[in-house]
């Protein structure tokens, strides 16, 4: 294969990574389109002069610390982060090439290893990357509890070694390869399947893990709720026996009323805790009311309103106290100091309502439109990890079919800022 032959497949190839990195990442903060040009080519020529001099198989080293430089520089992401892409990027762009390749063999010509067969394979993997790109959602493979699930890590690199192994034996035999193309594609998918039904039940197991944890670490919480709501109740059958006391006095009529109002208006009926109570999920009951205590020891005010007491979700119960908890902590931070915080649990149109208000300046539009945005924060200062939790809220809900909405609202000529999540 001729130098120019050489630098041509590799453009292409540098193409297709482009293209897989741009579906894996979704993201618009990739450089201006005259610059991703002259990377790709730059990176094209040089991958071109290593292969073409040196060989496919003493190049791949090489190659692989281009292309993670190449994902590095063009969509600004760290250098761990590339290294990441770039496994995912191999294997999923490995599988589109194979299977181009056993079409190509079935349906248009020998793929003998030549010029012709492999510009008809780049092509055919282009034309495959295009509803790959446009249709199959693999951006959800970049999420971050995937990145960090070990199991799921130990999957994507064996999967990557084998298709390093495959790449080897495709630079080194590629006759034998192409022939058996059809063999290994169907491996390479068979092993896909197996390992992807193996994460599914790894998956499975991570969630009942959290719901225990989330169960266990709200269990004493429950137990000091109830304990209080019992203390209230004693305290309610005296206040009953007080007033009783009143109604069977001989005083006059009108002094008895004045003396009961003032009296009920002295005494808390605590209707936050009752409403609690009333919740059919006691590990929610409990979460609520350790952020209310969390909430009221940073001198604010949290009402809790709730119409909608199964609030039966497809969700797991510990993504809707995820939800609940970012949505009261963003409100909390958002808040100054005596100011109020109400949480509304609702039923509407066969959708649960999560609803989170609280004291706020006015926000512009262009603020509530980058509220969800990742790393997005009001806050002027500049600490790690913030502007994370409504970004995680806002995947979770969109992956369960729900949506989310932000508005101003005026009460009392003050403002306030309303989050409703609708889930399922």
């Amino acid at each position: 294969m001729t130098f120019a032959q050489s630098i041509l497949f590799s453009v292409l190839d540098l193409i297709e990574y482009f293209i897989v990195v741009l579906a894996l990442l979704r993201t618009s903060k990739t450089k201006p389109i005259y610059f991703k040009i002259g990377m790709i080519l730059a990176a094209g020529i040089t991958s071109g002069l290593f292969s073409h001099y040196i060989g496919n198989e003493r190049a791949f080293v090489i190659n692989v610390i281009m292309v993670i430089l190449f994902i590095n520089i063009l969509f600004d992401v760290k250098p761990l982060l590339s290294l990441y892409v770039y496994v995912i990027a191999t294997i999923l762009l490995l599988l589109i090439q194979l299977t181009s390749l056993v079409i190509g063999q079935l349906f248009i010509m020998d793929m003998a290893y030549s010029f012709k067969s492999g510009l008809v394979g780049h092509s055919l993997t282009v034309l495959l990357l295009i509803p790959v790109y446009k249709f199959l959602p693999i951006h959800i493979l970049m999420n971050e509890r995937l990145i960090k699930n070990r199991t799921f890590s130990m999957i994507a690199i064996n999967i990557f070694m084998l298709s390093v192994g495959s790449l080897i034996f495709w630079y080194t035999n590629s006759d034998v390869f192409l022939i058996n193309a059809f063999s290994f594609a169907s491996i390479f998918l068979l092993i896909m399947v197996v390992n992807l039904l193996l994460f599914t039940r790894s998956m499975k197991s991570y969630n009942e893990q959290k719901e225990l944890e989330t169960y266990e670490k709200y269990m004493l919480v429950i137990e000091e709720l109830m304990g209080e709501i019992r203390a209230r109740q004693h305290e309610y059958d005296n206040h009953i026996q007080c007033i009783q006391m009143m109604l069977n006095s001989e005083e006059n009529t009108q002094k008895k009323i004045e003396e009961m109002s003032a009296y009920v208006e002295d005494v808390d009926m605590g209707k936050d805790l009752g409403n609690l109570a009333k919740l059919d999920s006691k590990l929610l009951a409990g979460f609520i009311y350790s952020k209310k205590k969390v909430i009221e020891s940073h001198d604010l005010l949290m009402d809790i309103d709730i119409n909608n007491y199964l609030m039966k979700t497809k969700l797991k119960p510990f993504m809707v106290i995820e939800i609940i908890g970012t949505l009261l902590d963003n409100a909390m931070e958002a808040t100054a100091t005596g100011g109020r915080i109400k949480l509304g649990l609702y039923k509407e149109e066969g959708m649960n309502i999560i609803e989170v208000v609280n004291d706020h300046p006015y926000l512009k539009s262009d603020q509530i439109n980058k509220m969800f945005d990742k790393g997005f924060s009001t806050k002027s200062d500049d600490r790690r990890h913030r502007g994370y939790g409504l970004y995680n809220l806002a995947k979770i809900v969109k992956k369960n079919g729900g949506h989310y909405s932000v508005e101003n609202m005026m009460v009392n000529q003050d403002n306030q800022v309303c989050i409703r999540v609708h889930v399922l």
